[in-house]
């Protein structure tokens, strides 16, 4: 069986990504996990020791 990594894009509220975990959606991105923000904001969060990309997501990395 071929395996094709899925990106949803646009995800805004905890519903859409309830039902993307659901579908088996590999990753997502949208408003709800981060909005835009400049690059020097962002290296600031990354190295910040209590970083948390999203409540909505267990890990950082993984929709699961």
């Amino acid at each position: 069986m071929c395996r094709v990594e899925v990106l949803a894009e646009g995800i805004e509220t905890p519903e859409e990504l309830e039902w993307l975990r659901q579908a088996g959606c590999d990753l997502v991105q949208g408003y709800l996990i981060g909005k835009p923000a400049p690059f020097p904001a962002i290296a600031r969060l990354i190295t910040a020791s209590s970083f948390n990309p999203s409540p909505h997501l267990e890990s950082p990395l993984e929709l699961y």
